[in-house]
């Protein structure tokens, strides 16, 4: 049973440390390539998030996060996502509650609830559960800005402001959007490599587009779509681009700005053919 137990360590920590080293690789440049690299590793990638959860292995869930999360929203794995992000919340929230850690040990600790919070809750959009999602939002909220988590506090706030909009608090969800940029303004100085602000900050940029459109501002939807492209090439964001040419082409298309919308729809026709990305493929056909 040692032995055992000493493999299952030495197994769990080498595979995320292998999907963690994939993550700014799935957020940029070579979303395809380093997917198709985890892949061929899946069954051990998922045994050891499973250990990491089981065993309270903070550190080691900490590094792989991003990945993990960036793996699955490029695979489509909805449900998978949800699940392992879940568990991992509660196996948290368990170790937190049942240990006796140091102070290192318990900072760590709640920074990472405050991001797996905030990750969970976004998955939790449109699976018709709104009022935990603003729940969980505002727990990660409260959490990050208490220890220190960034990540938390700042994806927290994006989420909380979906989470209100699916709740017809339309106004309140465009101050949450707002309040991510200001942070993400406040922070991504000190962070510059924090791949997860990154995020934040082209998603804010995004709903607030999305939010704009609702409010029948056209021109000031396609002035945030625009400033999410530039951000996203600038980045090297290569599915956020793609997202953002189908969205860009998909506004001048309302627009009556029939040339424009053709352009853009082939642009992000050949990218997501290039990703193999058949979602925005799809939609960049229609179009």
């Amino acid at each position: 049973s040692g032995d055992r137990a000493t493999v299952e360590a030495q197994h769990g920590r080498y595979y995320l440390a292998y999907l963690a080293d994939r993550g700014r690789r799935l957020g940029r440049q070579e979303p395809k390539e380093a997917s198709s690299e985890i892949q061929a590793e899946l069954d051990n990638v998922r045994l050891a998030w499973q250990w990491a959860v089981a065993q309270g292995c903070l550190w080691e869930i900490e590094q792989a996060t991003y990945a993990w999360w960036q793996y699955c929203q490029f695979q489509g794995l909805e449900f998978e996502g949800r699940q392992s992000f879940a568990v991992a919340v509660e196996g948290v929230r368990w170790q937190l509650a049942q240990r006796s850690t140091d102070e290192v040990d318990g900072l760590l600790g709640q920074r990472l609830l405050a991001k797996l919070l905030a990750l969970h809750a976004n998955y939790l959009f449109a699976q018709g559960c709104d009022e935990e999602m603003a729940a969980q939002a505002r727990e990660a909220m409260a959490l990050g800005a208490a220890n220190g988590g960034v990540e938390g506090e700042i994806f927290g706030t994006f989420v909380l402001g979906r989470a209100l909009q699916e709740l017809g608090q339309k106004r309140a969800a465009r101050e949450m959007w707002q309040q991510t940029l200001q942070l993400v303004r406040v922070y991504q100085p000190q962070y510059p490599e924090n791949e997860l602000l990154h995020e934040a900050h082209w998603m804010a940029h995004n709903w607030l587009r999305g939010s704009a459109l609702h409010f029948g501002d056209y021109t000031d939807s396609r002035t945030y779509m625009v400033q999410v492209l530039q951000i996203c090439q600038q980045l090297g964001k290569r599915w956020g681009e793609l997202y953002c040419l189908a969205a860009l082409a998909g506004i001048d298309f309302y627009l009556y700005d029939f040339a424009a919308a053709e352009t853009g729809f082939g642009a992000a026709l050949d990218l997501a053919r290039i990703l193999s990305y058949r979602r925005v493929e799809m939609v960049a056909q229609d179009g």
